[in-house]
């Protein structure tokens, strides 16, 4: 049944195909998916970390773009190198962990605009992971030679520390261009960054 399946994949009724093999899985699956790669594996029955990172090791940059799209979503943690290497900062949310966190903390010192909000994103995801969200975001605040990229992480952590910190007159600064801070700071944050 799965031989007929993939063997449909790439022809007229592709997107059908995929779905299916999507929905039983295996090794055959996995590797005809993973060969595209179909969104299809956003729903794969079963483990594909290890074909997917086959064809990630050789793909082109559009392919690999959508293959950390895919690892990105299914939270695919043995990809983060690969999204740190090509610069995907949208798909490193989905992939980094605590471990992370050092690399991380460069790359939100180092960049600006979109990129910036993306690699918030997954930083404050992975300070989340690291055991002590506010000890994390505290230290790389003090290694910054621009705390206010850490501000709104800080402020996810939800502690007082935090709250306290971004209350200080100097905190406010970075606050300048409407920032806005997630949770039951809102209100504290709000308050020391004025809309």
């Amino acid at each position: 049944q799965i031989d007929y399946i993939v063997s449909k994949i790439g022809g007229k009724y592709s997107a059908d195909a995929e779905d299916a093999a999507a929905k039983i899985g295996g090794p055959k699956a996995a590797r005809a998916l993973c060969a595209i790669p179909s969104d299809a594996l956003l729903f794969f029955n079963g483990s594909f970390a290890d074909e997917l990172m086959a064809e990630a090791v050789k793909a082109d940059p559009g392919k690999l773009a959508r293959i950390l799209k895919i690892a990105s979503a299914r939270h695919l943690t043995q990809f983060a190198d690969l999204a740190f290497a090509s610069r995907d900062y949208n798909a490193l949310k989905g992939v980094v962990k605590a471990s992370n966190l050092p690399r991380l903390a460069s790359l939100m010192n180092g960049c600006d605009g979109k990129d910036l909000a993306a690699v918030t994103e997954a930083y404050t995801k992975a300070a989340s992971e690291s055991g002590d969200f506010q000890a994390a975001v505290a230290r790389d605040i003090a290694a910054s030679p621009d705390p206010s990229r850490f501000f709104k992480p800080y402020a996810a952590t939800n502690s007082d520390a935090a709250a306290e910190y971004l209350s200080r007159p100097r905190a406010s600064e970075g606050c300048r261009g409407g920032r806005e801070f997630p949770g039951p700071l809102r209100r504290t944050a709000q308050e020391v960054c004025p809309q």
